[in-house]
């Protein structure tokens, strides 16, 4: 599979599209110090000790079809050059929702399957959607596409649930800014409403929430460079942050009820899985090279950009992801284990 690279030079030489060998894996995530992260992270420990029955309360996968890439050079407070942006985006294309739904229901089964193998018991879900604090939580349809979420800025994700369960989202799952809560206020929340039914019926609720990419990028700039550039390869993850949780009562300041783990790493493959071609309109190309020309004899800042679509083979994408969305339920689910 070709790597494709869009660079743009802060003195206005456009260096051009081009087809290179290699791959780019997903990004290695790091912490504040630099120091590489673990596979997995937990947050509140203690609400996972002692849980064996479960029920699970919410599932779902969310799949990036569209992505947005930037990277800058020049333009420093303390420079004199213009800046230089190089953009690109990514389309997915080739798979249907037919697919990303078969990927949805086998990631789920699953991830049943992983809880029973580390001596959870699985709870019919009748226990929980019989009741009426769940029936008063506010769900969203089955798929619904959102665009920079929490787990995938600067991308739309379509996101789906197992077949016949209803879409949920938790607090901080579409957005982690102040006011981003899932849908629905107090108790048609479906965080509140889980707490509640939780804390009434002496249920422990697990939830899971994950997100596959389908791109990985790399990019080159910074105020003191001199050319900007963004390269990006086809390659299905699914992302960090993606995660489990349990809710086992009201959550609070000295509570220990609600607890997650995440992934830490990108659980991804280099596997081929279809190809990548430009689709630049010719307006798009123009408009890059009437904004490069005009910043080269103006000293005025210039911006490149570029639009790919990754063509998958579905049957390849169904076969890949979902052996990825098995890895990440081993991951979380062993580390929920560990930590009952």
């Amino acid at each position: 599979m070709r790597k494709i690279t869009l660079a743009l030079a802060s003195a206005f030489v456009l260096a051009g599209c081009a087809a290179g060998g290699g791959s780019i894996a997903p990004e290695t995530q790091t912490g504040v110090f630099g120091q590489e992260k673990d596979k997995v992270s937990v947050t509140t420990a203690e609400a996972f000790k002692g849980k064996k029955d479960v029920v699970i309360g919410s599932f779902k996968v969310g799949f990036i079809e569209y992505k947005r890439a930037s990277e800058t050079a020049g333009g420093g407070m303390f420079s004199n050059s213009a800046a230089a942006t190089t953009r690109v985006k990514a389309n997915l294309v080739g798979v249907p929702e037919s697919t990303m739904q078969a990927i949805t229901d086998a990631a789920y089964k699953d991830f049943v399957a992983q809880l029973e193998a580390n001596g959870y018991n699985v709870l019919d879900r009748s226990k929980l959607t019989s009741l009426d604090a769940y029936k008063k939580a506010t769900s969203a349809t089955s798929p619904t596409q959102y665009d920079d979420i929490t787990l995938a800025m600067k991308s739309d994700v379509r996101y789906f649930a197992p077949t016949g369960q209803e879409l949920f989202f938790m607090v901080g799952e579409k957005s982690s800014a102040f006011g981003g809560l899932s849908s629905g206020i107090g108790f048609s929340n479906p965080g509140m409403a889980f707490q509640a039914v939780a804390d009434t019926e002496k249920l422990a609720i697990v939830t899971a929430n994950y997100v596959v990419n389908f791109v990985n990028t790399e990019g080159y700039g910074g105020s003191h460079r001199t050319v900007s550039s963004v390269s990006l390869d086809p390659g299905l993850s699914v992302v960090p942050g993606s995660s489990v949780g349990i809710v086992g009562g009201y959550d609070g300041t000295f509570s220990k009820n609600i607890g997650s783990i995440a992934l830490g790493q990108p659980v991804y493959t280099l596997d081929e899985f279809g190809s990548i071609e430009e689709t630049t309109s010719a307006a798009e190309s123009a408009a890059g090279t009437f904004s490069m020309v005009v910043g080269g004899l103006a000293g005025i800042s210039s911006t490149n950009s570029g639009t790919y679509a990754v063509t998958a083979n579905p049957k390849t994408y169904e076969s890949l992801t979902e052996g990825l969305l098995k890895d990440a339920n081993a991951q979380l689910v062993s580390a929920m284990a560990a930590n009952r």
